[in-house]
């Protein structure tokens, strides 16, 4: 395929962000480019699309009105047989997203704030496979079908094979179970999910990362797996294997494991030793699935999460009925700060010494006229994923000041109260969260001394530096800060000695346990010490006995808050009666 065929090709540029437009607008001219058009309003697309139909689609994720997913599934359903190859623009990096965004056909993703020369490679490559596999010089349509026989042979080597690794690229894949299904057969998908690659590239450059993948695909090639399977690469850092159906279940299993142990673990580029890892979802047709889309897909659906602990899973109709949960979440979560289904409980902060009513934390609940009640455990995450974490939590945040102003000046709380707001990392590193923090406690003339923030360790995850200047900034105001479920993930000592923190909350795990293990005691234990030796006021979440309460007081702990106080409370049922003082309600546990 010439240089020239590329630069002839019509892309499509969705993104409601105009500096985004722009930006890939004048990246691709630069390139010579001609044939680009492009839209904020993802509303449009399909419009668009019918009038025109693009070689290629540059397709954000995050957008209102219609977010990519849905144009994805729009233009799945108006233009099954003709659909363009979309490449997706997101700066969510998560698994969920990646695995959605397949499922629905994304041939590529580029990553936000974008890397230019990435842009062109990715591009080029996508066009080099789709335009010379099936599209002429004066041909401007776009055909979303396989090749026919008669021209596999001169045509192979560039439509079937990725240009990186070498092996079966994605359409390669799907011609041949296509192929495998017209003789009947039943098969088994792998899809093979690399870990550490893009770490890889953005520490070293894609060129290494490149040699990396390359790598991978010569372990494969040489690999006994290829003698049972086809493996060919799906995207960047992801691989498919295919192979017929065992008989015996456990082999399904036993492939797999091996796929793990093969390419996990430290890989050489000539001086160079990385780690990559891999987690490997598989399903099995079971001469139910006569599509490969549908076959891999479930593939893809039952690649474990990143912190599962699994290196790999299988497919089972619960993974659908829950994703199916999820996309109803996703649905109806767009609309409950309009529909007013969002509201917050108050759960009381007790001083364990004294027994008596310090503070509270407000706690987020959702309850939708057609799921029910929805955990924030569930969808916390979906709103972060979907970009809608910001409006949650700033309207959050504007509620609980609220309903402390109302507290105050009805004499319910005094200015020894203090309210514990929660907020996501991203809400954080929003730019426009500082100024957001202090016209909210202005608007409602309330004092920042009574407000602190809670946090999670996930937010020192990406950028550890940058974390600790907001949390600065944050403290600057007079606002506390307070350390979430410490123990539960990759706390150290480091976090006590480096991050501006004025409070520690131990997670309920550990609360739970100590009364009946010896080691979860002395980690309690160890933890209020080491907590008080840089000066720092210690929360037990999650106290619901007598005796955790009696064990924590002589352990010197600050404060508590459970069910064995009160559970969260609606605004009008705090604080507990009967109503004396901020220091309301006495406790007496002895």
């Amino acid at each position: 395929m010439s240089r020239e065929n590329i630069l002839d090709a019509n892309i499509l540029i969705v993104d409601d962000n105009e500096a985004n437009v722009l930006l890939l607008e004048d990246l691709l001219e630069d390139q010579g480019f001609t044939h680009l058009r492009s839209l904020t309003d993802p509303l449009q697309v399909l419009q668009e699309t019918k009038q025109s139909l693009p070689d290629l689609i540059l397709l954000d994720i995050r957008m209102p009105g219609m977010n990519g997913f849905e144009v994805m599934q729009q233009l799945d359903e108006a233009m099954p047989n003709k659909r363009p190859p979309i490449i997706v623009l997101t700066a969510q990096t998560d698994m969920e997203t990646r695995t959605k965004a397949l499922a629905l056909g994304a041939v590529e993703f580029l990553n936000k704030p974008f890397d230019h020369q990435l842009i062109i490679e990715r591009i080029s490559n996508i066009l080099k496979t789709t335009l010379g596999s099936v599209r002429t010089a004066s041909d401007s349509t776009y055909i979303n079908a396989y090749i026919a026989d008669d021209d596999i042979a001169s045509l192979k080597a560039l439509g079937y094979t990725d240009e990186t690794t070498g092996l079966p690229n994605r359409r390669a894949i799907q011609k041949h179970i296509f192929e495998e299904f017209a003789l009947e057969k039943d098969l088994t998908a792998y899809f093979i999910e690399i870990d550490g690659a893009d770490a890889l590239a953005k520490t070293y450059g894609y060129e290494i990362y490149d040699r990396a993948m390359q790598t991978l695909a010569k372990l494969i090639s040489e690999s006994a797996a290829n003698q049972v399977a086809m493996i060919g690469a799906w995207n960047a850092n992801q691989f498919i294997a295919i192979k017929e159906t065992e008989i015996d279940p456990a082999f399904e299993e036993q492939f797999a494991r091996r796929m793990h142990r093969l390419l996990t673990g430290i890989h050489e580029i000539g001086t160079l030793h990385y780690k990559l890892s891999v987690r490997i979802g598989f399903a099995v047709s079971k001469g139910l699935i006569k599509q490969p889309g549908e076959l891999i897909r479930r593939a893809v659906l039952a690649v474990p999460c990143l912190n599962s602990g699994l290196d790999y899973d299988a497919y089972d109709q619960q993974m659908d009925d829950s994703n199916n949960h999820e996309a109803k979440i996703e649905s109806e979560l767009r609309r409950a700060i309009i529909n007013k289904e969002l509201y917050l409980t108050y759960q009381p902060k007790v001083s364990i010494s004294k027994g008596s009513v310090i503070g509270a934390e407000a706690l987020l609940r959702w309850e939708n006229s057609n799921l029910g009640k929805i955990s924030p455990e569930l969808f916390i995450p979906i709103a972060e994923r979907i970009g809608m974490i910001n409006e949650i939590g700033e309207w959050a945040f504007d509620e609980s000041v609220k309903q402390l102003n109302s507290w105050l000046k009805s004499g319910r709380v005094g200015m020894d109260f203090t309210l514990a707001i929660n907020a996501s990392p991203i809400q954080l590193f929003n730019p426009n969260f500082i100024s957001f923090v202090q016209s909210t406690l202005v608007k409602h003339g309330v004092s920042p001394s009574q407000i602190q923030i809670e946090i999670t360790e996930s937010m020192f995850i990406s950028n550890v530096d940058y974390a600790i200047s907001v949390l600065n900034e944050i403290r600057q105001l007079g606002i506390s800060i307070a350390m979430d479920d410490f123990g539960t993930g990759f706390s150290s000592l480091s976090y006590l000695q480096n991050l501006p923190l004025d409070t520690l909350k131990i997670d309920r795990c550990f609360i739970d346990q100590m009364t009946f293990s010896e080691k979860s005691r002395r980690l309690v234990q160890a933890i209020i010490a080491l907590a008080h030796t840089f000066d720092l006021v210690v929360v037990a979440e999650g106290i619901e006995t007598k005796e955790q309460y009696r064990m924590l007081v002589n352990m010197g702990c600050d404060e508590g808050q459970g069910y064995l106080f009160d559970a969260p409370l609606l605004p009008n049922e705090f604080p507990p009666q009967p109503l004396v003082t901020s220091a309301n309600r006495q406790y007496s546990f002895s």
